[in-house]
């Protein structure tokens, strides 16, 4: 007689085992991408102990908030709290990991100088104010990457992503600065099973940006984690490694070391050079349905950020950044091709005037 049940409910119990080998974690046992062979390591944080970080992050390794707007920009219905304070959300966990909690606080207004958030969150920015910390260099090569984990909470919005050198608050030329965003992953949590990458150009209207047209340049594309090149882990399971390839003609994603997708690169990414982001934040997709004057007021809904309690945990293992010396020459492609057994594929290889010279032997991969 089959068995007849009714599932009531689903949920993630997510443990954290601080006993035994630490497998796969820390830079030390970090995959690497093939395609940064030949590259440079020009940044790289395993957050085995706490960095500095300051709301405007000069002097310090990050910020705390938006580096292009004086105050700290805001977005989201979390705020970003600083260091050190009454809501700080940076914590190292297990001497390991870089811990940014969000954290629903019913009993009173968090912040009032956005728009009254009840809840906090971390934020960390590898550039300052000042222009200064970490960014890549314009008109190279270069790879960013972060190995992260995410909480199941519904709500929560993670993300890692980059934009342009330009857009700091101590720029005198900011007003007239387009700038360009590549969000190697946004997440979100009440649909873990895949994420988002997208590539925005901002500011194109700017005299700075004359001859380009934003409206056939920005762009996204949804990644599906369950499925079998992903193990089909989804994003509340386990650790994902996520990255971006810059090149002066396209940009590559990749998850796990596997490529996802790729668009022509945006003019300012390879101008300027980038900074990274690394963020939790609250969506307002799952669980928030109040009015203008306090979007919280039935923020305690079923399905919502609360089902696991009022706090929810992003971990960063680690992140790193390469480029390559400058007039560095990659083989590049704008196009895939997909083949069946049996198919046969006809490849017309042409070299630009930088790649005349080169010469070697060459590999090409089939896989299934």
């Amino acid at each position: 007689m089959a068995s007849v049940y009714t599932e009531i409910d689903n949920e993630y119990l997510q443990l954290n085992n601080t006993v035994g080998v630490h497998w796969r974690n820390g830079l030390e046992n970090a995959p690497v991408n093939p395609v940064t062979s030949g590259m440079q390591t020009v940044f790289s944080d395993d957050f085995k102990t706490m960095p500095s970080i300051s709301k405007t992050g000069i002097g310090a390794t990050y910020a705390s908030a938006k580096v292009d707007e004086a105050r700290g920009g805001m977005f989201g219905w979390a705020a970003f709290e600083d260091r050190g304070g009454t809501n700080d959300p940076f914590s190292i966990a297990d001497n390991d990991f870089m811990q940014l909690t969000t954290t629903y606080h019913p009993t009173g207004y968090v912040r009032d100088d956005y728009w009254k958030q009840k809840v906090s969150t971390g934020y960390l920015s590898s550039m300052d104010q000042a222009g200064g910390g970490f960014h890549t260099e314009g008109g190279r090569n270069q790879y960013f990457e972060a190995r992260m984990f995410f909480g199941p909470n519904p709500g929560m919005w993670p993300a890692f992503w980059t934009l342009t050198a330009n857009g700091y608050v101590q720029n005198a030329y900011l007003a007239n600065q387009p700038s360009d965003e590549l969000d190697i992953l946004e997440g979100s949590m009440g649909t873990p099973n895949g994420y988002q990458i997208a590539w925005h150009p901002w500011g194109y209207d700017k005299p700075a940006a004359a001859g380009y047209d934003a409206s056939k340049l920005g762009g996204g594309y949804q990644i599906n984690l369950d499925t079998p090149p992903f193990n089909n882990v989804n994003l509340a399971l386990c650790f994902h490694t996520l990255g971006v390839y810059i090149t002066k003609d396209m940009t590559y994603y990749y998850c796990d070391n596997v490529f996802v997708n790729q668009h022509k690169t945006l003019p300012f990414s390879w101008q300027y050079g980038n900074y990274f982001i690394l963020n939790p934040a609250l969506s307002d997709h799952y669980g928030i349905k109040g009015n203008s004057s306090d979007p919280f007021e039935i923020f305690e809904v079923p399905g919502g950020f609360t089902r696991y309690g009022n706090e929810s945990n992003t971990y960063i293992d680690w992140v790193r950044a390469y480029q390559d010396a400058p007039g560095t020459v990659r083989f590049e492609s704008n196009s895939s091709i997909k083949a069946l057994s049996g198919d046969v594929v006809s490849v017309n290889v042409s070299r630009n005037d930088a790649a005349a010279e080169l010469s070697g032997s060459y590999h090409v991969r089939s896989w299934r």
